[in-house]
């Protein structure tokens, strides 16, 4: 378990330092979500809810989507190479990728619920 954290961490830092990774993560989901809201949402004033959480619920799962592209982009960057020595397996690895982008995505989705009409 101590190697899942410590994976997590390192994916945290990583992500971090990528810029695709803060378009993908905060430009992109905010600027569907405006538009969502500044556009469709107008046309349809009894729906806004129901809108924005369509919105929501696509930024959070948009965010999910980029795990498989995330690992091929550190194989292509040799990132991979440096957990190749140490004792972490394919599924530490993995579930390590997915409790980093949770934690990533949770200050999005709390901004865009205090946001939503």
């Amino acid at each position: 378990m101590k190697t899942l954290s410590h994976s997590s961490r390192m994916r945290i830092r990583l992500a971090m330092r990528n810029k695709m990774f803060f378009f993908f993560l905060l430009v992109m989901p905010f600027a569907f979500f405006f538009l969502w809201l500044g556009v469709i949402a107008k046309a349809f004033r009894k729906g806004r809810r129901f809108i924005s959480a369509r919105s929501l619920a696509f930024n959070v799962m948009g965010s999910f989507w980029g795990l498989s592209a995330a690992l091929v982009t550190f194989r292509e960057q040799g990132i991979l190479r440096r957990f190749h020595v140490t004792p972490v397996t394919a599924s530490d690895m993995l579930a390590s990728s997915v409790v980093a982008n949770f934690i990533l995505t949770v200050p999005m989705v709390l901004v865009e619920l205090f946001l939503r009409p």
